[in-house]
């Protein structure tokens, strides 16, 4: 129930951003999000259709199964994974970015 709501919650958090002027900036007339890159090359961010269509109601649910995906992997073989291991990097590297205030990508004028 919690989880649900939390859903909705952000769902609409998302959406209120992406009307708001700075927002509107982002998104490509596809629907999905655009991030300028300093060489000036526009990369496209795959932007899920419930944030598209302004939906009042969560469409896309992501989830994980850890269980079932990592089934049949020993410990150490999860750990010496690279797969796991580019993940865990590129998560714990967003997070110090995220953390930091340091940027990727900008908009003119933003």
């Amino acid at each position: 129930k919690n989880l649900r709501a939390a859903r909705i919650d952000s769902l609409r958090a998302v959406i209120e951003v992406r009307k708001s002027d700075v927002g509107r900036r982002y998104i490509l007339p596809c629907g999905n999000e655009g991030l300028l890159l300093q060489d000036g090359r526009v990369a496209r961010c795959i932007t899920r259709i419930d944030y598209r269509t302004n939906s009042s109601k969560p469409i896309t649910k992501q989830t994980i199964d850890e269980e079932k995906w990592m089934k049949g992997r020993a410990k150490s073989r999860r750990d010496n994974d690279p797969l796991v291991v580019a993940m865990k990097d590129c998560a714990d590297r967003q997070f110090r970015m995220e953390n930091s205030g340091a940027s990727v990508g900008y908009f003119p004028g933003g």
